[in-house]
């Protein structure tokens, strides 16, 4: 693959993945899911911006400007303090969520979108040549980012006592 067809892949996969938190955020019942989905949907947006304008630069004169990736969710201080919110949220007595089912569906098509995503990334660093690739090593790991965010979000309106798909507890010795 070139990495004008790299650029405009990823593109595609931002656009699917923004359009899912957008129709989440009309959808989901708990008001702090909804306003972590709208912050993604943000985020998401900035990222379909940043590669429009890395493949207008590309199409212009065959260079790509690798800048800072725009981040409003994603950076490791924000996701330590959303889990820590969430873990709090999963404390709380059980009925928070208006309707459940309907939000952890919304929740697991965001997963599957995040994960389908990050395996293109993954699989741009493995097979563009090194100077390419670094911009797909930077949405790489904003991803995993996200895929956390959204994991803990699954965890916390399902109760299951899971924590990012780890038991809580074992009632094994």
């Amino acid at each position: 693959m070139t990495l004008e067809e790299a650029i405009r892949t990823a593109i595609e996969y931002e656009v699917k993945v923004r359009d899912v938190y957008r129709d989440a955020v009309d959808s989901i019942s708990d008001e702090s899911g909804r306003r972590v989905v709208q912050q993604l949907a943000v985020e998401e947006q900035d990222h379909v911006d940043y590669l429009t304008t890395r493949l207008k630069e590309w199409k212009k004169d065959g260079t790509v400007n690798v800048e800072a990736i725009p981040r409003t969710v994603a950076g490791p201080e924000q996701i330590k303090r959303e889990v820590a919110r969430l873990k709090e949220q999963m404390d709380k007595p059980a009925g928070r969520v208006a309707d459940p089912e309907s939000d952890l569906r919304m929740l697991e098509k965001a997963l599957e979108v995040e994960k389908e995503t990050s395996e293109f990334y993954h699989k741009m660093v493995q097979e563009l040549a090194p100077e390419e690739r670094v911009m797909f090593q930077h949405f790489l790991e904003i991803e995993k980012g996200h895929l956390a965010i959204v994991e803990a979000e699954i965890d916390s309106v399902s109760g299951m006592g899971f924590w990012f798909g780890v038991p809580e507890f074992n009632l094994e010795a």
